[in-house]
């Protein structure tokens, strides 16, 4: 799905910095009684699967976790352990 949008926004010539200004704007529409990861972790994490680069992906999701466990004492996250 991220090799797609990338290739739809290189087919539309769009540069990777406009597609990041877009995708702001659209998350800025999102609206959820709950969301694990922030704006820039999403956008972070895309960039990330791009360049497959898990590290920087076990980093963000060990942040959401965190912020998870703060918010939800007691409640575990499910599947946390398998994280890369």
């Amino acid at each position: 799905m991220v090799r797609q949008l990338y290739e739809w926004a290189a087919d539309a010539s769009l540069s990777d910095e406009r597609v990041r200004e877009i995708l702001t704007e659209r998350l800025a529409d999102v609206g959820s009684p709950f969301r694990l990861f922030t704006d820039e972790e999403m956008l972070d994490i895309l960039d990330a699967e791009r360049a497959d680069d898990t590290g920087t992906l076990a980093s963000i999701y060990e942040a959401a976790a965190e912020r998870f466990d703060q918010v939800y004492p007691g409640v575990r996250a499910r599947g946390r352990e398998e994280w890369p």
